[in-house]
């Protein structure tokens, strides 16, 4: 737990301390977490004097739509700080935002919509927050940062009386294990739907008082006074007096009957600091329980938070429209009018580029203005809120008569706004289906891929905090900030592993070097309409359309401002800055190791170090060897796949050993030693200007980390290219090249076709060998060349796999202080790679993606507001990319091929329907489906990709790699037995069914002509 203390809600009074060092004078405060008095250390405070209004709530379901802002908008219509909510089914653990509250919840781990408790967060007071544990469904935590003593909230909803003893006697164990963990020095108190009555036994007056609405105590009572005794705890929500209507929580549907099960618990030693508690009748959610009130004398910190200084986003989709695009123009042009006669002095690039900014921003401001805060749950309207008070007010008026009659309308009237709510909902979500098919019909397909992504996207629960380097759960957002800057600090940074050649801060040149001639506008303008649209800018907030559709005005003064950087070779200190965002991976979600950063880099930077990069590239096309596909022009992932399925089958179909190792970096772009970079590019003959300008955009980077809006400071980034920056891929691939080359030149590894040992696409490298002794001998050599430049494998992710040979147990491979896992498959560029020649894992694994990708999209394919052409696009363009990934190198069997035909005809089938014969439905027969869809199926589709990569290949030159492995052959015997089918056979079948030869692949023309006709295929196929 924290060293601090827990929080109360901020209010404004006279006798608020606002000055640390005020706070930090006051005799006796102790840092310790367990001592009675808190130090608060590292920032400004505000002490709120007043009582804490807390509460606690059945409110029965938090899971039908709208509920969750009803009850926030309930909670703050009576101003409670902090409440204690039960049976909120909602599954998972995690933390969601209304309006006026933050909620922290823990549910059912399954995923189930039952039980389930929450605790609800004044914002005002979510800054007092320290911890919360979301412990099961019926038990969760939370610690609040106070000015003397820390709070404990225990948020319970017990069994109910009807529960098997089991259940009972689990609940009571898991809630005795966590009080036993609560410090001894907090106050602490126990909120919640307890399913206890509790009489007025004397036995218990000395804990439960004589004040309970019941007279005896029944076995869940018992239970809970028992737990009482044990902790030392009082059940005030029973020793005040109070009248009865004020004194029951739960009311019967009829009216009829009243019970007292939600109580309030604290420890003895701050009994008094409970100074009242009753239900509150008028709070209304729908639910059969009342609200309890809580108020309790404590003085709570809260955390005094700067303002967000992000620029807020401007509507910038505006310039679609050609006016707008025109009064941008003008203001640009009037603008930069009015700069230029004002500008006398020379300026120096940082207060040029701000000049530039300033009038881009302010321009787009003027004639866009500021992009609106999208409603969270537009769908919740007035009529909605409407329904709602008027349930309110039959409520308390059927609480103020008790008349059967009012009851009944009260009745009526929550059925009905339930049903409005409900209705509402669904009419919102109906349009944005009938939205999206009129945005396929006009072609709009960014807005109509996003509307799918919107019905694509499960529900995520959002992490309630996150765990620092010692496993602590930090909930502090300030706090929180501060781990996620030393994460990425740390990420960004390497491992501080230092190359002795580091003795110089740039390579010296001897060469006499070619001249760099400056880019011209025309260079710098198309590299602005090179930029991607839709990408989130840096800290300046200027989005690539902007700069777009400032057109030529825009081009010259950026084409000014990168000529003076040219010149001067120096970027503006905010073009250093990247903007990093977590990005949430898979696994733990409170855990920073999970997360991948994105960074965001300023849009003009991006031009500057695209013309770098083209101007890099024309040096390297030729520098970079054909066993690298990364990031190359021509190369692809299929290219690397290709080779090693091929090698595999052709190992195995002669019984041939063959070893491979798949090697992972760790943090292979973040960990580059920079003055590789410079030293490799100078000895591959790239000139000095380039590198000096290379150089210029990767040195002195720094990085901020944005969370939920806020940021971070900056930090440096001293190892590794920059994340985000285009340029970046090349450079590293350069360094690499280095070591690949050295790994390559070892006379080791395999001879099909041509001699390999090595094949990589970017850090994803594999390793090739005949003989195993080889296999460590090229991993050594890799593994010590790599260090020098920064590299170090990861032992967890590199496996090694054996293909062929006699069959026997395949230990791990050792090589000198490394020991690496031996694997069966592995999963290598999004491909299923086995140790033999099926496709059958592979082919399992794809429709596995495809059915969860099908799963994804129901409600689309379900809905009768779209159209059959617009399923069928969201099948071609989502579905069966996830499907065909890989399929240019299947070899198909006819059970695969049944298989994915069946996939196919599914999908269809939920597209077209069943259909009425005679009054009767029925589904829809395949050849029916078939003649309805009228396209070639899925195997012709496969088989038409297969045939569209062949062309790509047999227009290789003869040398080329991967054509080398089609044409190569293994000298040897054959296994024994029907040979299995190979790749090359099922192309070579392709080719004859459509009359192509070989020879016509070189005409693209021709060749696209022959094997595209996909109908042409489907007949051929059907023979």
């Amino acid at each position: 737990m924290w060293g601090c203390t827990l929080g109360q809600q901020p209010t404004t009074t006279k006798n608020t301390v606002t000055n640390r060092q005020r706070l930090a004078s006051e005799p006796g405060l102790s840092h310790n977490d367990n001592c009675p008095r808190n130090y608060l250390n590292d920032h400004d405070f505000r002490i709120r004097n007043k009582s804490l209004r807390f509460g606690t709530w059945n409110v029965r379901t938090m899971a039908i739509p709208g509920t969750c802002d009803i009850i926030s908008e309930e909670l703050n219509r009576y101003n409670l700080d902090l409440v204690a909510l039960q049976e909120t089914r909602w599954p998972y653990e995690g933390k969601e935002s209304t309006k006026h509250h933050q909620v922290y919840y823990s549910g059912n781990t399954e995923g189930k919509h039952q039980k389930g408790v929450a605790i609800a967060v004044k914002k005002s007071v979510d800054s007092a927050v320290i911890a919360f544990d979301a412990v099961s469904e019926r038990i969760c935590t939370m610690r609040l940062k106070g000015i003397f003593k820390n709070i404990t909230i225990v948020c319970i909803y017990a069994p109910i009386e009807a529960a098997v003893d089991e259940d009972k006697d689990g609940f009571y164990e898991t809630l005795e294990c966590v009080m036993s963990k609560v410090p001894s020095y907090d106050v602490k108190l126990v909120l919640g739907d307890a399913n206890a009555q509790i009489g007025r036994e004397a036995i218990w007056k000395p804990i439960a008082g004589t004040n309970s609405l019941h007279h005896e105590t029944n076995d869940n009572g018992t239970r809970l006074l028992s737990f009482a005794c044990t902790g030392n705890l009082k059940v005030v929500s029973t020793m005040l007096p109070r009248k009865d209507i004020h004194k029951s929580t739960w009311v019967s549907p009829s009216g009829e009957y009243k019970n007292q099960i939600d109580h309030v618990l604290i420890d003895n030693r701050h009994r008094s600091h409970i100074t009242n508690v009753r239900t509150i009748r008028g709070a209304e959610c729908g639910s059969d329980h009342y609200l309890v009130l809580v108020k309790i004398r404590q003085k709570i910190a809260i955390e005094k938070r700067n303002k967000s200084n992000q620029t807020p986003p401007l509507e910038f989709s505006k310039l679609k429209d050609p006016l707008k695009a025109m009064e941008f123009k003008l203001k640009l042009s009037d603008k930069f009018s009015e700069e230029a006669e004002r500008a006398i002095q020379e300026m120096n690039i940082n207060e040029d580029w701000n000049s530039l900014k300033n009038i881009i921003q302010d321009c787009t401001e003027a004639v866009c203005g500021k992009m609106k805060k999208k409603e969270k749950k537009p769908w919740f309207d007035e009529e909605c809120k409407n329904m709602i008070n008027k349930r309110r007010e039959l409520k308390s008026e059927w609480l103020q008569t008790q008349e059967e009659i009012d009851r009944l309308r009260y009745n009526t009237q929550n059925r009905e706004t339930t049903r409005l709510v409900r209705q509402k909902k669904r009419g919102w979500m109906n349009e944005l289906v009938r939205r999206a098919e009129e945005d396929r019909t006009k072609n709009n397909s960014k807005d109509f891929y996003r509307t799918i992504r919107f019905f694509k996207t499960e529900y995520k629960p959002k992490p309630y905090g996150i765990l620092d380097k010692n496993g602590q759960m930090i909930i502090q957002q300030s706090e929180g900030l501060r781990v996620w800057k030393d994460y990425f600090q740390e990420l960004l940074n390497g491992e501080g592993y230092t190359n002795p050649a580091n003795n110089t801060d740039m390579p010296t040149y001897y060469n006499v070097q070619p001249l760099v001639e400056q880019p011209s506008l025309e260079e710098v303008s198309k590299a602005i309409q090179d930029l991607k649209n839709n990408k989130a800018p840096g800290q300046d907030s200027i989005f690539a359309e902007v700069l777009k559709a400032g057109g030529d005005i825009i081009a010259k003064k950026l084409h000014m401002l990168i000529l003076e950087i040219w010149e001067k070779e120096e970027i503006p200190d905010e073009w250093k800055e990247a903007v990093v965002i977590p990005i949430f991976k898979k696994g733990n979600k409170h855990d920073c190791n999970n997360y991948r950063g994105i960074s965001l880099l300023s849009t003009p930077y991006k031009v500057l170090s695209k013309i770098v990069m083209k101007r890099v590239e024309a040096f390297t096309d030729s520098i970079i060897e054909e066993h690298q596909s990364g990031f190359i022009k021509g190369r692809s992932t299929t290219d690397q796949i290709f080779i090693v399925k091929e090698t595999i089958a052709k190992y195995w179909e002669f019984d041939k050993e063959c070893f491979l190792l798949f090697v992972d970096f760790q943090k292979a772009y973040d960990s580059l030693f920079r003055l590789q970079i410079w030293q490799q590019m100078e000895k591959f003959g790239i000139p000095d200007k380039l590198i000096r300008l290379t150089k210029m955009t990767v040195e002195e980077s720094k990085c901020k980390v944005r969370v939920n809006g806020e940021m971070s400071s900056s930090f440096d980034v001293n190892t590794g290219v920059r994340q985000g920056d285009g340029i970046s891929p090349l450079l590293f691939n350069i360094v690499l090249e280095k070591t690949l080359r050295k790994t390559k030149l070892l006379d080791k590894g395999i001879n099909i076709g041509a001699s390999i040992n090595l094949l990589a696409f970017a850090d994803d490298i594999v390793l090739l060998a005949e003989k195993k002794e080889d296999l460590v001998i090229l991993t050594e050599t890799l593994l010590t060349e790599a260090k020098k430049v920064g590299l170090h494998v990861s032992c967890e992710k590199t496996k090694y796999m054996r293909i062929g040979g006699i069959t026997q147990t395949v230990g791990n491979l050792q090589v000198g202080e490394y020991e690496f896992q031996s694997c069966k498959e592995f999963k290598y560029l999004g491909v299923t790679i086995t140790d033999t020649v099926t496709e059958q894992t592979e082919i399992e694994n794809r429709l596995a993606a495809a059915n969860r990708c099908f799963w994804s999209v129901q409600k689309l394919m379900s809905s009768k507001l779209l159209s059959r052409t617009t399923k069928l696009r969201i099948y071609k363009t989502i579905i069966q990319p996830v499907l065909l990934y890989g399929s240019e190198v299947w070899t198909l069997s006819k059970v695969s091929e049944k298989k994915l035909v069946t996939f196919e005809n599914k999908v269809l089938r939920k597209i077209y329907g069943p259909v009425c014969e005679r009054g009767t439905w029925r589904i829809r027969k395949n050849k029916e489906i078939r003649d309805l869809f009228n396209e070639p199926d899925i195997i012709a589709n496969i088989r038409c990709r297969r045939m569209r990569w062949t062309g790509h290949v047999l227009r290789r030159g003869g040398e080329s790699l991967i054509k080398s492995v089609w044409e190569g052959e293994i000298a040897g015997t054959r296994r024994r037995g029907r040979p299995k089918l190979r790749w090359k056979d099922q192309i070579k079948k392709d080719m004859e069914q459509i009359n192509i030869l070989e020879e016509e692949a070189q005409d693209r023309t021709v060749w696209r002509g022959k094997k595209s006709s996909r109908l042409q295929m489907a007949l051929a196929v059907s023979k």
